[in-house]
């Protein structure tokens, strides 16, 4: 008797968070944002303009030119408070002295600071989720993309895409989720995580059709047949015994 049994295409199967996210919400974990004490719309556009900055409002949102290289920040208000937003690609060293001529020109401490260091400080950017589960399989298919992968410490794996520095952090009964530093190209990023996102999906469509093939071999069956369909889906004809 011929059984035929089928594995539906991985991309199918398997929902990674970050193939679905959108751009958009992609982008929002490359920002740095920091807050200020500003509540009021009115008032943070006075004062940015007292400054000799300009303030155009976009949406929801304020636009202010902080350099002469296209420095662009975006106000947004987040949890009640106006809040500098910045892209990770932006110049370290222009976002600082925007900040520091605002809070000069205006001699008022602006940003909050944080609590225990005094210090200002970002958002704490949040990680990014995905569905990655197996930890060896995640490492050889960044190796296969020639991205170079090393295990850090705690089981994390890093590697490197350009000049961004991705690494995966195991959670305990759960997938890997992934931080991003030095992401100067964000587009560039998401293209990388999604064609990543592909070749894992298909290695654990592969790794679990031979688990498949070796438990049935082991059980006395016989495989008459291995197809790939259009869709990628792939369907194996055993002959069981009677």
């Amino acid at each position: 008797m011929s059984v035929g049994i089928e594995l539906l295409p991985i991309a199918i199967a398997l929902n990674i968070a970050f193939a679905t996210a959108t751009l958009s919400s992609w982008q929002q974990c490359m920002q740095l944002k920091f807050p200020t004490r500003f509540t009021n719309e009115r008032e943070l556009i006075k004062a940015l303009r007292m400054a000799g900055y300009d303030a155009e409002r976009v949406g929801g949102t304020i636009k202010t030119h902080f350099s002469s290289e296209h420095g662009i920040c975006s106000w947004e208000r987040i949890g009640g408070r106006w809040t500098a937003v910045f892209s990770r690609g932006a110049a370290k060293d222009l976002v600082r002295e925007f900040m520091r001529d605002l809070t000069e020109k205006l001699g008022t401490d602006l940003f909050i600071r944080d609590g225990q260091t005094g210090k200002v400080q970002p958002i704490p950017n949040r990680t990014f989720p995905t569905n990655f589960r197996d930890g060896d399989l995640l490492f050889e298919t960044l190796r296969a993309a020639g991205a170079k992968p090393v295990r850090a410490s705690a089981g994390d794996i890093e590697c490197r895409v350009g000049q961004a520095t991705m690494r995966f952090s195991p959670v305990e009964d759960s997938a890997y989720v992934l931080q991003i530093e030095n992401a100067l190209n964000q587009e560039e990023i998401f293209e990388e995580l999604c064609a990543l996102d592909g070749s894992y999906k298909r290695a654990v469509q592969q790794s679990t059709c031979e688990r498949l093939k070796e438990r049935a071999v082991s059980s006395g069956m016989v495989i008459e047949s291995e197809e790939v369909l259009e869709d990628q889906s792939i369907v194996i004809t055993l002959t069981v015994s009677d």
